[in-house]
């Protein structure tokens, strides 16, 4: 789950019954942020409003 305070570009968000990547964030007046995905759509993210969310982590690199 992420907020406002925790979402960071690259996060894969659970909206409307679909799966979205986060291609950047605008801050708004108040400490909500604005999403914005693929496509111009956006999403206001308020505070206190929880999303689910993962995360992609980097790849291992392989072992030497």
């Amino acid at each position: 789950m992420v907020d406002a305070a925790t979402v960071r570009r690259g996060d894969r968000v659970a909206l409307h019954g679909g799966e979205w990547e986060v291609r950047d964030i605008r801050a708004v007046y108040g400490g909500s942020k604005r999403l914005v995905f693929d496509g111009g759509q956006t999403y206001l993210l308020g505070i206190g409003r929880r999303v689910p969310a993962r995360r992609p982590q980097p790849p291992v690199p392989d072992a030497v």
